[in-house]
C-alpha cells in the first residue's frame, strides 16, 4: 500500500536527471564485497525472525488470555498491533543513536 501510494502521490525530484536502468548483473557484483554480504544476510536473518515473532503474537496473545476473566477476543487485534508497533519507537531511538555513535555501535550493542 505504501508503495502504490509513493507511485501514485509524490512526485519526482526537482533535481531528477534521469532514471537509472535496471541491471540484474549488479545483485551478484554487490553480493562479492564480504562486508555487504555479511551486513545484507545479517539483515535478512534478523528481519526473518521478526516476521516469524509477528506473524505468532496473535496466537500466543490468544492462547495466553484464554479462559480469562474478561473476553480479550475483540482486543486480541489492538494487542498484537501495540505490539508489533511498539518496535518503531526501538527503531527510531537507534536511529538516533547511530547518528551519535556509528551504525556499527549501535547494531553491535542492540545484538
Amino acid at each position: 500500500m505504501g508503495g502504490i501510494l509513493v507511485l501514485t502521490l509524490l512526485p519526482d525530484g526537482p533535481y531528477l536527471k534521469g532514471r537509472a536502468h535496471f541491471d540484474a548483473r549488479m545483485l551478484w557484483r554487490v553480493f562479492r564485497h564480504q562486508q555487504f554480504r555479511h551486513a545484507a544476510f545479517g539483515y535478512f536473518g534478523h528481519m526473518w525472525e521478526l516476521y516469524a515473532f509477528w506473524s505468532m503474537v496473535s496466537f500466543f496473545l490468544a492462547a495466553r488470555l484464554e479462559g480469562a476473566a474478561l473476553s480479550w477476543q475483540g482486543w486480541l487485534p489492538l494487542l498484537s498491533f501495540a505490539t508489533i508497533g511498539v518496535g518503531s519507537l526501538g527503531c527510531a531511538l537507534g536511529g538516533m543513536c547511530s547518528k551519535r555513535s556509528g551504525e556499527k555501535t549501535v547494531a553491535s550493542t542492540s545484538l
